[in-house]
């Protein structure tokens, strides 16, 4: 009797057509596998008994990186094979979106024979066996195969052929394979050679290099050379914001930060993302920004291990980008940076079609949490428990911008691309998109967008509409876009309390919200509790000069006289000059910020909020602050909390026991809230999540009162997460009341 088999799963790009070959094989099964679109079909003859061993026997030893969703068997007219064979792909047919793998780091085989001189990829700057190298961000189409991606530029020697072919080397039908004398070729400004050497003494001499990696450029230098860190800063236009520190091994990593078991286990995962630790040792003073932590990485990819065996010393390793732009993958482009800021170029011919930064994760009350979810992690699904998505495409938000695709239970986000302000990333997100739509075969039925009409997002959206012919997007409020995204991760579908709190988000009254609690029941999502509203004097620079948005609020407070600008920002309220109405928490973080002093303008996104927990963690003490809730209202008031914290000023009070008062305040806050509500389930999201005293603290002291806490994992907690809340909400129907 002949069976088809039909594997679903992360089951391309990861060594499964080998792996099932030497499975039949092992028991003398005649058939066939073969990629089509994103699973894996195969076909043999035999009995029922032969049928039952060999699916039972599929999940016992998967490749590394594979995993199988689920496996459909069906009985077809009898064939006679010849010996069990990988066959060509057949064409795309999907009943479902299919799993497309991202890049996975350099396997540990791998690694030991690109430090083997006996081995003959000794040193190759491009080694990768059928488990391991770049994937997503060298395809251009499904099946995953060779000739779908940037490695049919380069035609296999005999060698690579030969390993290829064999069924018992684990190179078997690897699609990136390659040697020193096929494969891609690296250069150091533009000459080859011992281009690893080059970059390692001119790191040593104190310069800055472009470093081509799997998704795009890293910009590169010494971590211990603060000259060279701060032209660096100069160069990419980046005054303040952390830079991250690639470190040769986890025993060189603890000298500098504390790495726990969780933490480690993070570094060295497949997509090596960044890992936020707690800083133990310095580094060149103006590497962290100032800031108790570091952002760690471990080398992913066989160019960075030689750098790191050469160098052997930190190296900050940041994105290779301008700041506020996209990564850059373009040579032409990196080259002429160099050219103008008098950096050296570590550049390869293998081409990327996918831009992909660095993943950012932290480890919070024993569990991982994306904080930047791109390479490593990138495309793989996010599968919703009971839900229906009839083809949805869902646009996100502007700041940090992901867009993301859904089909029945599964979501595919995209990559991280920044803020839609900047031209240049509005074209990397566009561009991200057709390839996405392209590659999935993707027809959408239904577009989604945030409720605020003036987003770039929103108008790329309804661009996007009018081209397919579809009815206008369907818009979603932002912060329970937010909350949905915990409810889609963690697979609640019954009552909760929904908690976001960020900096900016367009409500359903015209005002900006972000500081909401929410109740859900079913379909619909109740308002319960807001921040009290302030009025806030000059418009978008209020998000970045805390001094001038304090204004607004200690005038709100009645705690600021009608004198100077305080005049002026009074008149512009009563007249409704270039003014908003907020009930931001982000911004009550930053107003605090700058009314201890800590931090008055925010540099980079979220400066002043960061600042402030940094010296909160810092106290020993905790200064009693409190919010006041009216339960009939809805509001949550805070003008005598910043009373109190200006008597404690005036007190002499410390500050960091100020800011650590007013962290536990708003737990207490939340709380308080929470209790009201009424659910034992509340789910917590926005950026103002990013805190960890924050989420530490209301963990603790919720489970203590009996609440169960959830906020998002898998996707970040702020804007990067919004796509994923957007679709959860549109699939389920459930709408802000």
């Amino acid at each position: 009797m002949t069976y088809s088999i039909t594997v679903y799963g992360l089951v391309q790009g990861v060594g499964f057509r080998p792996y099932v070959k030497r499975l039949a094989d092992s028991m003398s099964l005649n058939g066939t596998v073969r990629n089509q679109g994103g699973v894996v079909r195969i076909q043999f003859t035999g009995d029922k008994t032969a049928l039952e061993a060999f699916t039972k026997r599929l999940y016992l030893s998967l490749p590394d990186g594979a995993s199988i969703e689920r496996i459909e068997t069906d009985v077809l007219p009898d064939v006679r094979f010849d010996g069990f064979d990988i066959i060509d792909s057949g064409e795309e047919d999907f009943r479902e979106l299919p799993f497309v793998p991202a890049d996975i780091a350099t396997c540990a085989e791998c690694e030991r024979e690109l430090f083997d001189s006996a081995d003959r990829r000794f040193l190759h700057p491009f080694i990768s066996c059928a488990v391991c190298g770049p994937r997503y961000s060298i395809i251009d189409s499904l099946s995953y195969d060779r000739d779908n991606t940037v490695m049919r530029d380069f035609y296999m020697c005999k060698k690579c052929g030969a390993e290829y072919e064999r069924s018992a080397d684990r190179r078997f039908y690897a699609q990136t394979l390659a040697c020193h004398a096929c494969g891609p070729k690296l250069f150091f400004n533009g000459e080859e050679g011992f281009a690893i050497d080059w970059l390692a003494e001119s790191l040593a001499s104190g310069r800055i290099a472009a470093i081509k990696d799997i998704g795009g450029y890293h910009f590169v230098c010494d971590a211990q050379n603060e000259i060279a860190v701060q032209r660096l800063r100069q160069i990419k236009f980046r005054e303040a914001k952390p830079f991250a520190v690639m470190f040769t091994d986890v025993n060189q990593l603890c000298e500098y930060a504390e790495v726990g078991k969780e933490e480690e286990s993070l570094l060295k995962s497949p997509a090596r993302p960044i890992v936020l630790l707690k800083k133990i040792k310095e580094l060149a003073p103006s590497v962290c920004g100032g800031l108790p932590t570091v952002g760690a990485m471990l080398p992913g990819n066989p160019v960075q291990l030689l750098l790191m065996e050469k160098y052997k010393k930190p190296l900050v390793m940041t994105s290779g980008n301008l700041s506020g732009e996209p990564i850059i993958t373009d040579d032409r482009t990196a080259a002429d940076i160099c050219a103008e800021n008098d950096m050296d170029l570590l550049s390869h011919n293998r081409r990327i079609l996918q831009p992909l930064d660095d993943s950012v994760a932290r480890v919070i009350c024993g569990r991982a949490q994306l904080i930047r979810r791109a390479r490593g992690y990138v495309p793989e699904p996010i599968d919703v428990p009971d839900m229906e998505a009839d083809s949805l495409i869902a646009f996100g938000g502007d700041l940090k911008a992901v867009f993301a695709v859904a089909a029945g239970s599964r979501v595919i986000m995209s990559q991280h691309f920044g803020d839609m302000e900047d031209a240049a990333v509005r074209r990397a997100y566009a561009s991200a998109l057709k390839h996405m739509l392209a590659l999935y075969s993707f027809d959408p039925k239904k577009i989604l967008c945030d409720l605020h009409p003036s987003y770039f997002s929103s108008k790329e959206a309804r661009g996007l509409a009018a081209e397919l012919g579809l009815e206008a997007p369907e818009p979603v409020q932002h912060h329970l876009a937010h909350i949905m995204s915990v409810a889609a991760e963690h697979g609640i579908t019954g009552d909760f309390t929904g908690i976001a709190m960020d900096g900016t988000g367009f409500g359903t009254d015209g005002a900006i919200w972000g500081g909401e609690i929410f109740t859900v029941s079913g379909q619909y999502a109740k308002r319960r509790f807001h921040l009290h509203y302030t009025d806030i004097a000059g418009g978008d620079n209020a998000a970045r000069d805390a001094k001038l948005l304090l204004k607004s609020y200690l005038l709100s407070a009645g705690l600021a006289g009608g004198e100077g600008d305080c005049a002026l920002i009074k008149k512009a309220v009563e007249n409704g000059i270039n003014t908003f109405k907020t009930s931001s928490m982000g911004r009550l973080f930053d107003a605090v910020s700058a009314m201890l002093g800590i931090c008055e303008y925010n540099r980079y996104e979220g400066e002043c909020a960061v600042r402030l927990e940094a010296a909160a963690a810092s106290a020993k003490d905790c200064f009693p602050l409190h919010f006041e809730i009216d339960n009939e209202s809805g509001e949550i008031k805070f003008d005598k909390l910043l009373a109190d914290i200006d008597a404690a000023l005036c007190g002499g009070v410390p500050v960091n026991e100020i800011a650590r008062g007013f962290h536990t305040a708003v737990v207490e806050m939340l709380l308080d809230a929470a209790s009201i509500c009424g659910n034992t389930r509340v789910l917590v999201s926005g950026g103002v999540f990013m805190n960890r005293l924050i989420c530490e603290e209301l963990a603790k002291r919720g489970r203590a009162a009996g609440f169960e806490i959830l906020w998002n994992e898998k996707v970040p907690p702020g804007d990067g997460g919004v796509a994923l809340g957007q679709i959860a909400a549109s699939a389920r129907g459930v709408k802000v009341e």
